[in-house]
């Protein structure tokens, strides 16, 4: 999920994901919660800036197995890196590869497949104006091809990657600072954008920030963002309807821009705090969220 990585787990003894520079390990006692454990050598500002943050604010990322993706951000605009991590040597190496097409930073960076990541709207600070563009990055061949563009252009958005082969937006805002209402889908099959009618006749409150996970065959949780009392909202892509479950003050911490982690596991998601020191947890038998501080081990 772009700024914020996004990974599903149902019957894995331990997962280890990578997420600012902090792993979150889970187990299968539902009740043992997340305990997020520091890297050691990526303790910050180690990973995020002295390894891969070069690239600056406004960067996006995003992790497949395990490298760590970067793209854009403020004075590395069209910039593109990966860092191969050793989870066993707590360390790893930024690599500079081929540049982006289009310079951008608060985007969002999608890992859809093992060998192609995409990069996806954001903000051109020459113009200030919120792009629609839209690149794919073919690993093996280090190479960067535009895709379609978005319907609307967006910076500070959510992005979901919904089975494996649609790519769904949330809020953000335009080029003329305008909150984005509208849910847009693409089909990474037929390498086309479309905006998402609800049957319903709901929508989506505009703010910038968003995240999204998909956490169901058929839903995607979509929260956080700026503002005072932030929703938490149930997106059915199936049935293209949108509910709204729960609203929460200190949501507000959790944009996208901050590239907070994501864990979607059974019945739960996890979410990191910015600052690595809280994380957030959503109930969706409860439908409500709690906060805990990180256990350092």
């Amino acid at each position: 999920m772009g700024c914020g990585t996004v990974m599903r787990t149902e019957h894995v003894q331990s997962v280890k994901e990578i997420a600012g520079s902090y792993i979150a390990n889970l187990t299968n006692d539902d009740n043992a919660g997340v305990t997020i454990q520091p890297l050691g050598a990526f303790g910050e500002p180690a990973f995020c800036f002295d390894a891969g943050c070069e690239f600056g604010a406004g960067k996006a990322w995003c992790m497949l197995d395990t490298k760590v993706y970067f793209s854009g951000g403020k004075g590395r605009a069209k910039d593109f890196g990966v860092i191969s991590i050793s989870f066993e040597e707590k360390r790893g190496k930024l690599d500079f590869k081929r540049q982006m097409v289009t310079p951008r930073e608060q985007h969002q960076l999608i890992a859809i497949n093992q060998n192609s990541v995409f990069a996806v709207g954001g903000l051109q600070r020459e113009t200030g104006e919120s792009t629609a563009k839209t690149e794919m990055y073919n690993i093996k061949e280090d190479k960067w091809t535009p895709m379609a563009d978005m319907p609307v252009g967006r910076c500070l958005f959510g992005a979901t990657l919904y089975n494996h082969n649609w790519l769904y937006v949330f809020g953000g805002l335009t080029s003329k600072g305008q909150p984005v209402t509208a849910v847009e889908c693409y089909s990474v099959d037929s390498n086309n954008w479309s905006s998402v009618s609800l049957s319903d006749g709901t929508a989506l409150e505009a703010r910038q920030g968003s995240l999204s996970a998909q956490f169901s065959p058929t839903e995607i949780i979509v929260f956080g963002g700026e503002g005072d009392k932030i929703p938490t909202y149930i997106f059915d892509a199936e049935k293209k309807t949108i509910l709204k479950v729960a609203v929460e003050s200190n949501l507000a911490v959790l944009i996208h821009d901050e590239c907070v982690p994501v864990v979607v596991r059974k019945n739960r998601v996890y979410v990191t705090s910015p600052d690595c020191l809280s994380y957030y947890t959503y109930s969706f038998g409860m439908k409500s969220w709690c906060s805990a501080r990180v256990k350092a081990k």
